[in-house]
């Protein structure tokens, strides 16, 4: 009995005679016979499938230090507020007492004036301290939007709490102009591997305060407990337009040569066709999305293909003894 290794090299040396000779550079049949099992290829049965579209831009991790400082001045005027309307209302305790004891006569007039002035006084204060509070409030709003607003000047605000622990980080995002309004989901990383790219959610559209700026900045959060990426990113942000059509490979069934990449389709049982593959999109680690040449229910060879290209290109090699050589 024939060693199989051997009877594998004596077809492939049959076969290299007429199926590798002379390969194109798009398009090339390779008829393998027996040796299919032996090389063992796997072959799978492609589906039709859907990728939405994406895309790609930047956006910047956010700086807290203004929301922060401004944070702070609020609650420092809020505390001025508390203050204030705890003086009123002491005051005004003091003005009713007063006044009962100015009706019989137990106390001067001059005395209850006075304690009618210092409350004027401090209702003034008072009014003062809310109209600077409202102030505060407003400009935080129109600066950052009314969602961070309740974030950073709401007591005990579970967001901020998370984003002040670096639990959670903002991401700023701008969109070209002719996206006007950001989706409620983008994916963050700082290189181009989509596949590791983080979920932020969308906190609200920033407000645009210069006809020039770009429209349709707004401010997501990273969710995910991650350490922090880079100040800058990639941003994949999806669009609502119509996904791709086209099918989903194995890593594995995509092969180079020369720069280009590659796939074998099995045409029946014997034959195979080395199809060029033209920008195919990485969707994980695992797993490509091809757009065109690839259509459903095609016999997609997703381990050994390697082997095939080997093979096929193996003919093309010139061996050592072939070396014209005059000398």
């Amino acid at each position: 009995m024939i060693p199989p290794l051997i009877r594998l090299y004596g077809l492939l040396f049959l076969c290299s005679f007429h199926v590798f000779a002379e390969p194109q550079p798009n398009l090339s049949n390779v008829s393998l016979e027996e040796v299919q099992e032996m090389l063992g290829l796997e072959t799978i049965k492609l589906k039709a499938s859907f990728l939405n579209n994406e895309q790609v831009n930047f956006a910047t991790r956010f700086n807290l230090t203004p929301l922060l400082q401004q944070r702070s001045a609020y609650f420092t005027h809020l505390s001025h507020v508390e203050i204030s309307q705890l003086k009123r209302k002491q005051t005004q305790a003091e003005v009713k007492r007063l006044k009962k004891l100015a009706n019989n006569q137990a106390v001067s007039s001059r005395k209850l004036l006075t304690q009618q002035n210092q409350l004027a006084i401090y209702s003034a204060e008072l009014k003062a301290a809310k109209n600077k509070l409202n102030s505060l409030n407003s400009q935080f709003m129109s600066q950052w939007g009314g969602t961070l607003t309740n974030w950073f000047l709401a007591n005990n605000n579970e967001y901020f709490q998370q984003l002040n622990a670096f639990k959670k980080y903002i991401y700023v995002l701008y969109l070209p102009n002719h996206l006007l309004t950001a989706p409620e989901t983008i994916f963050i990383y700082p290189s181009n591997q989509r596949s590791q790219a983080k979920k932020a959610q969308l906190i609200s559209n920033a407000p645009s305060f210069d006809s020039a700026q770009q429209a349709g900045n707004a401010f997501f959060y990273l969710a995910e407990p991650t350490k922090p990426l880079s100040r800058r990113v990639n941003a994949w942000v999806p669009l609502n337009t119509e996904p791709k059509s086209g099918v989903i490979i194995p890593q594995s069934a995509l092969v180079w040569h020369l720069g280009q990449s590659f796939v074998y389709l099995q045409l029946d049982d014997e034959n195979f066709k080395r199809i060029k593959i033209s920008h195919p999109i990485r969707i994980d680690p695992d797993h490509y999305f091809i757009q065109q040449k690839l259509q459903s229910n095609d016999r997609l060879v997703s381990l050994g293909a390697q082997t095939l290209l080997s093979e096929e290109f193996r003919g093309q090699i010139p061996a050592e003894d072939d070396d014209d050589d005059d000398d």
